[in-house]
C-alpha cells in the first residue's frame, strides 16, 4: 500500500549563472538584489508499506516559484543596457557627468512548471530524513546556466 501527501513551504534559494541569461560573461556585473530571494515549493511524500514495515519513501515536486531581484551597476554601455532593459530591467539611476554611470534593476519570476527563455527546467530533489525523523526541503539552488533547480 502506498501513501501519498502533498506539502506546500518555502524557502531561501541560492542563485548562479545569472549573468547568462543575458549573455554577459562577467559574473560580478549581475548580482541577486536583497540577499537570497524566497521560493515556494509544492512537494509530495510517498510512503509504500508493507507487512514487514516500510518499503520505500519517495519525494517529487510538484512545482517551485518565486521572484528573483537582480541589479547591474556600471559604466553606460549601450549593447548590454539594451539586453537588460530587454529582459525587463528599468533604468533606476543615471549619472550625467562624462562617466556616464547607470543602475539597471529587474525582476525574474521563476515557475519550474513553465519553460524560460524556451527551455525546460530540470528539477530535482534530494531530501534526507533527519535524525529526529524530519522531513522536509531546506535549501533550492537555481542555476540559470545549466537551467537545473535543486531542492535539498
Amino acid at each position: 500500500m502506498i501513501n501519498a501527501k502533498s506539502y506546500h513551504t518555502g524557502v531561501d534559494a541560492t542563485i548562479y549563472n545569472l549573468s547568462k541569461l543575458f549573455s554577459n560573461n562577467d559574473e560580478k556585473s549581475i548580482i541577486v538584489d536583497e540577499g537570497n530571494p524566497f521560493v515556494e515549493i509544492d512537494y509530495n511524500i510517498s510512503i509504500e508499506h508493507k507487512e514487514y514495515g516500510i518499503k520505500a519513501i519517495d519525494t517529487s515536486v510538484n512545482w517551485v516559484r518565486g521572484e528573483i531581484k537582480w541589479e547591474w551597476e556600471g559604466k553606460s554601455n549601450p549593447e548590454i543596457e539594451a539586453k537588460l532593459i530587454a529582459a525587463g530591467g528599468k533604468v533606476v539611476e543615471n549619472d550625467d557627468d562624462e562617466s556616464r554611470f547607470i543602475m539597471i534593476k529587474g525582476t525574474i519570476e521563476i515557475d519550474s512548471t513553465e519553460q524560460f527563455n524556451g527551455k525546460d527546467w530540470d528539477v530535482s530533489v534530494d531530501l534526507d530524513i533527519s535524525h529526529y525523523g524530519f522531513i522536509s526541503p531546506s535549501a533550492c539552488e537555481i542555476d540559470f546556466g545549466a537551467m537545473t533547480i535543486t531542492i535539498s
